[in-house]
């Protein structure tokens, strides 16, 4: 239970550990902190006392929760729970150990090559398709808020200005909500928006990552840059200029276009024009790429793009070598090189010599040109002869990409095409990615149906209530809140989770398909209360101590032994069964131990010391007749020249005399050599033998005997109480 002060008031999170602020905003201050049950550390985020007398602030906050909760997501932070009190409100989520992208955008924006700054985009945008397709808008996207792990994931926060379709009645027309400098015209206008606002306000952070500064960094108020948002003289943000390459800044245009119509309808087409940027670069976007970049950003990216060029070259330079029949493929691989070194030399040198290997052996005759040119120009144009593909697919629905563009369509298709030799990349989801080759002459329609394989394992989507994040398949721990690809065959899978019974099953994959597991935990444990009039007794669970009453206590489910125990009071004694039906308080009233006493003597002997009777000190010896209750007592007798007395008596109605008998806690040491030595105790010098009667505590010692011409003579002794322990020894020579 833990308690900080608010208001001065103590406030009270059960089941929390609220650790170190980590961050403060306008509406809500935000601290690391630990899930007690599971061991987790939790971001809390606590609503601002001043805003707690505000409905609508209450309202968005708790609003913030419910959107979270319905968007698990990687690029999303995960929301675990919503707790409301009386003085304030609280959010229990996810915490990302890492920065925010404002933070990097200031130490590195401006500076990071250009395929990374489209990456963070990619990962923003990834998250917000996800958000967009349940209705959900966020409003306010800007660098800070989004979250960069140390492990490389995006993820986006900040949900207290999204807008869904349920709750789209809590806005006004008319109310300017966000952040200006991020805001899209129709948001800046105060008019209603949708999913294309949040499109356009990642291009702004596009921007910023490209060129380390907002749009207009120079604006002084917030009234200025919207001004020149809404403008229509103006444009929404400042024209990306190279080095930036033409294909992202056309993706960029596209992303901040002023007119809606011209701008990105949903994420996935942005996302889409993406993935085929990446495509040039041979590029596959994933977490890993981030992460290694933020460890070292210099030395990552030039070891990082060494080597892809290093890569192409070799492929390209492997593919010339096997002749004119792969020059296409090998002109591919040099042209990627040239993306990413345009001044790249060797490239150059091999695009050449294939191009001129192709024309070599072409006779010229300008009259045979000329009347070339005309009939195909009669051909294509008079006779309306196409060039023209088809292709099928077995399924079909398969999305297509020729030469390094997708279709829109996806198969069966039919397009007009250019002659000469392309390169396809078919998709379709369940079957395996398929690359085909083709040649097509001018005037020539050519038609392909291919064969999709299906994929030799499934994916897996698992839901699990309540929710947990600890899954193991096949003895390896996964992430339950992403797809999961299986291979056919069987597998383990197990889930568990603290105070539920943990699920261990078998799972069959027998075909290609995308399924979801849902599996339902049940309570192993649950919290029980016990309290007894009075309180402070202790409460025994199977003769285990958990603490005093009044007490809340976890237990897990099953049949046990409850006692209560309170000094004065008779016990009391109950098995009861812990299950889900179980009632969960327990009050105990004890009655009160009607106690007898009796007349107690004791006759000490043999020495004197403190007298201690079950635990309390009474006096000194000799000890005087006293009342004890009848019962067992503990004796304890202590003094300094004697050894600690320690003994239990029962105390009867009649005849209660108790004899003690104490003991000297030291006895004597004599010893005596030939020839002399000095006598060491526990390393101490006592002096030279013969060694008459030296006082020593009881116990054990050790003994040494040193003479320089003599070998050193050692024993270990034990003294008793009040007896005399002799040595006597010849000593040899060394």
């Amino acid at each position: 239970m833990v308690k900080f002060v608010m208001n001065d008031k103590k406030m009270n999170i059960p089941g929390y550990e609220v650790g170190k602020k980590v961050g403060k905003g306008g509406m809500a201050t935000l601290y690391k902190g630990i899930q007690t049950s599971l061991d987790r550390v939790v971001a809390i985020k606590q609503l601002h006392s001043f805003l707690v007398e505000d409905e609508s602030f209450i309202i968005r906050f708790q609003r913030e929760a419910k959107t979270l909760s319905k968007l698990e997501h990687p690029n999303i932070v995960r929301i675990y729970e919503f707790l409301k009190q009386k003085e304030t409100s609280f959010i229990i989520m996810e915490f990302v150990e890492g920065v925010d992208l404002k933070f990097i955008i200031k130490k590195l924006g401006g500076k990071m090559p250009e395929q990374i700054a489209v990456l963070f985009v990619y990962f923003v945008l990834k998250g917000l398709a996800f958000a967009h397709h349940q209705n959900i808008i966020h409003r306010d996207i800007k660098p800070a808020n989004i979250l960069v792990s140390k492990d490389g994931y995006v993820k986006i926060v900040d949900f207290g200005l999204a807008r869904s379709e349920e709750a789209s009645n809590l806005t006004m027309t008319g109310t300017l909500m966000g952040t200006p400098a991020y805001m899209s015209p129709e948001q800046a206008k105060g008019e209603d928006v949708n999913n294309q606002t949040d499109i356009f306000s990642s291009g702004i952070m596009l921007y910023e990552l490209l060129t380390g500064e907002k749009p207009y960094p120079n604006d002084k108020n917030y009234m200025s840059t919207i001004a020149k948002i809404i403008s229509e003289n103006e444009l929404p943000i400042p024209n990306l200029k190279a080095p930036t390459s033409s294909v992202i800044i056309n993706i960029y245009k596209k992303i901040v276009a002023k007119n809606p119509e011209q701008r990105y309808k949903i994420a996935d087409e942005a996302l889409r024009d993406i993935e085929n940027y990446f495509s040039l670069y041979n590029i596959s976007p994933d977490e890993a790429m981030i992460r290694e970049y933020l460890k070292n950003p210099g030395k990552f990216w030039d070891e990082f793009k060494n080597e892809q060029i290093k890569t192409e070259f070799k492929q390209g330079e492997k593919y010339y070598k096997e002749g004119k029949t792969r020059y296409s493929e090998a002109m591919v691989h040099f042209k990627r090189v040239l993306v990413w070194e345009p001044g790249h030399k060797q490239s150059k040198e091999y695009l050449e010599k294939i191009q001129k290997s192709l024309k070599k052996g072409v006779p010229i005759f300008i009259p045979i040109l000329f009347v070339l040119a005309l009939v195909a120009v009669l051909y294509f144009t008079v006779f309306n002869v196409k060039t023209k593909f088809s292709l099928d697919t077995v399924p079909k629905g398969a999305l297509v990409s020729i030469d390094n563009v997708l279709l829109k369509n996806p198969t069966p298709v039919s397009l007009a095409v250019t002659p000469g030799k392309h390169k396809l990349l078919i998709k379709k989801d369940l079957y395996e990615n398929k690359e085909y080759e083709f040649t097509i002459e001018k005037g020539e329609k050519k038609s392909s149906a291919l064969d999709l394989v299906p994929w030799d394992y499934g994916i897996y989507t698992i839901t699990i209530t309540p929710k947990q994040d600890y899954v193991k398949i096949d003895e390896s721990a996964i992430d339950p809140n992403a797809p999961i690809k299986l291979n056919k065959g069987k597998h383990n899978i197990i889930i568990a989770k603290k105070g539920y019974y943990t699920i261990n099953k078998n799972i069959n994959v027998t075909k290609n398909e995308r399924k979801s597991l849902r599996y339902r935990l049940n309570r192993s444990e649950s919290t029980f209360s016990f309290d007894s009039v009075p309180q402070g007794a202790n409460v025994f669970l199977n003769n285990k101590l958990i603490g005093k009453t009044p007490i809340q206590k976890a237990v897990q489910f099953g049949k046990y032994t409850v006692k209560i125990v309170l000094r004065g009071y008779d016990p009391v004694n109950e098995l009861l069964s812990f299950n889900t039906k179980a009632k969960k308080n327990f009050t105990y009233t004890l009655n009160k131990t009607i106690i007898k006493y009796a007349k107690c003597s004791f006759a000490v002997k043999g020495g004197y010391g403190n007298i201690y009777i079950d635990g309390e000190k009474i006096g000194y010896t000799p000890i005087p007749p006293r009342n004890l209750s009848l019962g067992k007592h503990n004796i304890t007798i202590k003094g300094k020249k004697i050894e600690t007395y320690e003994k239990s008596i029962i105390v009867k109605d009649i005849g209660n005399k108790f004899e003690i008998q104490l003991k000297m806690n030291w006895g004597y040491l004599v010893v005596n050599s030939k020839p002399w030595s000095y006598v060491y105790v526990d390393g101490k010098k006592i002096g030279p033998t013969p060694l008459a009667k030296h006082k020593l505590n009881t116990g054990d010692h050790n003994i040494r005997l040193e003479n320089p011409k003599m070998k050193i003579f050692k024993k270990k002794i034990t003294i008793r109480s009040g007896e005399t322990t002799s040595i006597s020894k010849n000593l040899k020579f060394k």
